[in-house]
């Protein structure tokens, strides 16, 4: 799977990368998708909510992201 350029920006920042240094890149390849949400959403300042945000969509949408 490839990750949008932001997505990196932000994984990379995570990791204490400059947003630029793509070095690490393929590592972030093998990351679940939750993993992913999780870093991008604390990385926005909503940490813990990951999963509260994951319900919301479900109950919303019906769409339960666990299972996409």
């Amino acid at each position: 799977m490839t990750h949008e350029d932001y997505i990196l920006k932000i994984l990379r920042q995570r990791k204490g990368l400059d947003k630029n240094d793509s070095s690490k890149d393929e590592d972030f390849e093998f990351l679940s998708c939750n993993d992913i949400f999780y870093e991008v959403t604390t990385w926005e300042g909503l940490i813990n909510y990951d999963e509260t945000i994951k319900k919301w969509i479900k109950d919303i949408y019906d769409i339960d992201l666990d299972n996409v």
